[in-house]
């Protein structure tokens, strides 16, 4: 099977939820620390669901957002410098949507989380990260696809 063929197969595309959130980094957490960052939900906005190529890099999913959404940034800007800038400013986390269930103390529990292997509390959300690599860094964002992720 040629490329072509290969990239019409229904099992290369994903539904993916964004969530637009103000992000906070919260206070005494490290660069690297699990928990480092505390989303709230933006007013008037609406998740925006999306059939994905699993084959686009992290970076192609932040140029496709910017685009969609350049227009709420002034002409002026500096995310309309670089990609680079770009990339720091369009942060992709992981929304915490994980299920509780009842452990053996009877306690009800968040499950793990698969990307940080931590627990974590309502609204908190996690770095993308593949392995140890965080997909949010410039050079990570270029090489690492979202066939990595799922």
């Amino acid at each position: 099977m040629d490329d072509a063929q290969n990239r019409d197969r229904p099992d290369d595309f994903k539904v993916v939820e964004f969530n637009f959130m103000k992000q906070t980094k919260n206070q005494n957490s490290g660069k690297n620390a699990t928990g480092a960052f505390t989303g709230s939900a933006l007013k008037n906005t609406i998740p925006r669901v999306d059939i994905l190529d699993v084959n686009l890099t992290i970076m192609d999913v932040k140029r496709k957002l910017y685009n969609q959404m350049k227009a709420i940034w002034p002409k002026d800007h500096k995310i309309h410098e670089s990609e680079e800038v770009l990339n720091e400013a369009l942060i992709l986390h992981v929304y915490d949507n994980l299920p509780y269930y009842i452990d053996k103390r009877r306690y009800k529990t968040k499950a793990t989380c698969e990307f940080c292997k931590t627990s974590h509390g309502l609204n908190n959300t996690c770095d993308l990260k593949i392995g140890d690599e965080s997909a949010n860094t410039f050079e990570a964002a270029q090489k690492l696809r979202l066939r990595d992720v799922f």
